[in-house]
């Protein structure tokens, strides 16, 4: 080769290599996401795992770190992230936690892009109305947890008897199927843990609004209306249509006692599905919608786990892509076959296990928000927790026990949540 080749040749070779270099160093870097979850099993987080890889298969410029709590410690450990500074581009926020987490404002507000996402009109509106507090919606529902009445057709049937249509009817129908001598009773009543849940259903369908304050914070679960309500829920246990040892149950007891034979009604979620299929036979079980209270409206809360991002990521765009992609209808509805959680959509495919006529009683409650108004408890406030998990089961085993009537017990609860709101209301000032 000559000197004069050789130099366009090395020439050639040192600007290709400018070329490259240069081109390699304006490629743009992938964003990098982290994802927490908080509802971990084998079966979800495989679940996931695929849902990320189809993910950042559509999106090769954005990767996702994903981080999976345990259940029992999710809450503190998510916090601690939170206040670290840590917060997580994309969070799955359950509904108990979502006022909390928006107060410390590290929540981003979805309205702006929701408003612009070509999927939102095939969402119920009580997945929109259930993810805004305050009127900003933080939280993108990906399947509710909500009560309807098992059932047991047989004994209906037997006895000339429908589904109750009102709450007055099931305390009749209660009445009807209780026989104990063959070990039956009307109902399976949660007497102990999370029974505060079927004594709201009570004392806020009776009391007519739904609410827990008036105007000036003060509760009103010791309101006649109220008062009236636990009165007429826990005569369903004074009066032997409940079986005696249900002072102490908790969710185990009462779905093992509906389907082993004990008890002709049962309100519960969705997800006690599995086990009433597994463990009755076809035809010895059905669900219908939940009894209407006095007022013509049967109030319940939505359970919901829901997708969030953070206030704080510095790559909004890209959180938002991830947001849209785990709520859009196709995969939550992947999750809620996964979970056993009622889709929050319009309606489902009827490829879907959600066409079983089996599911039709939750979705006329999602759907129907006169009969069926939605409402939040205070899960603001700090001493929720103990609320629920200490003061209401104690007061309703004293009133199951004759210790207490139902006026001292609803008072009881009343003082503890209004002075909880006036503290709460204080702190806000």
């Amino acid at each position: 080769m000559s000197v004069r080749h050789s130099c366009l040749a090395i020439a050639a070779a040192v600007v290709l290599a400018v070329v490259v270099g240069a081109g390699a160093l304006a490629a743009p870097r992938p964003t990098t996401l982290t994802l927490v979850t908080v509802m971990p099993g084998p079966d979800r987080d495989a679940l996931i795992r695929s849902m990320l890889q189809e993910f950042e298969a559509k999106h090769p410029n954005i990767k996702v770190n994903h981080i999976s709590l345990p259940w029992e410690q999710s809450y503190q450990k998510l916090l601690t992230m939170v206040t670290s500074g840590q917060v997580p581009d994309v969070l799955e926020m359950p509904e108990k936690w979502a006022s909390q987490f928006a107060a410390l404002g590290v929540l981003a507000d979805l309205e702006p892009y929701v408003t612009k996402w070509d999927r939102r009109a095939e969402f119920a509106d009580a997945a929109w109305d259930a993810g805004r507090i305050g009127g900003t919606l933080y939280v993108i529902p990906w399947g509710f947890y909500e009560r309807a009445l098992y059932y047991r057709p047989d004994w209906f049937a037997a006895a000339g008897l429908e589904p109750p249509a009102t709450f007055d009817d099931f305390l009749q129908v209660a009445r009807k199927l209780t026989d104990p001598q063959r070990g039956r009773y009307g109902y399976a009543f949660r007497g102990g843990p999370g029974g505060w849940d079927n004594v709201q259903l009570w004392m806020l369908a009776y009391e007519g609004t739904g609410r827990y304050f008036d105007e000036k914070g003060r509760s009103l679960l010791d309101s006649p209306g109220a008062v009236e309500g636990l009165r007429a829920y826990t005569s369903l246990y004074h009066n032997r249509w409940a079986p005696p040892d249900s002072v102490t149950w908790g969710f185990n007891d009462i779905v093992g006692a509906f389907y082993a034979g004990k008890a002709a009604m049962l309100d519960q979620d969705p997800d006690t599905l599995e086990a009433v299929v597994t463990h009755m036979a076809p035809g010895t079980y059905a669900v219908a919608p939940l009894p209407i209270g006095p007022h013509g409206k049967t109030f319940f809360q939505l359970g919901f786990p829901g997708w969030a991002m953070s206030s704080r990521t510095p790559n909004r765009e890209a959180a938002w892509e991830l947001v849209s992609f785990l709520a859009s209808p196709d995969n939550s509805l992947r999750f809620d076959e996964n979970t056993g959680a009622i889709p929050p959509l319009k309606n489902v495919p009827s490829t879907s296990k959600y066409s079983d006529p089996i599911y039709k009683a939750w979705m006329v409650e999602l759907n129907d928000n006169v009969r069926y108004p939605k409402i939040v408890p205070p899960w603001h406030l700090p001493e929720w927790a103990t609320f629920f998990n200490q003061l209401a089961p104690a007061e309703l085993q004293k009133v199951l026990l004759g210790r207490a009537t139902p006026e001292q017990a609803a008072k009881t609860w009343a003082h503890f949540l209004t002075q909880a709101q006036t503290k709460y209301e204080a702190g806000r000032r």
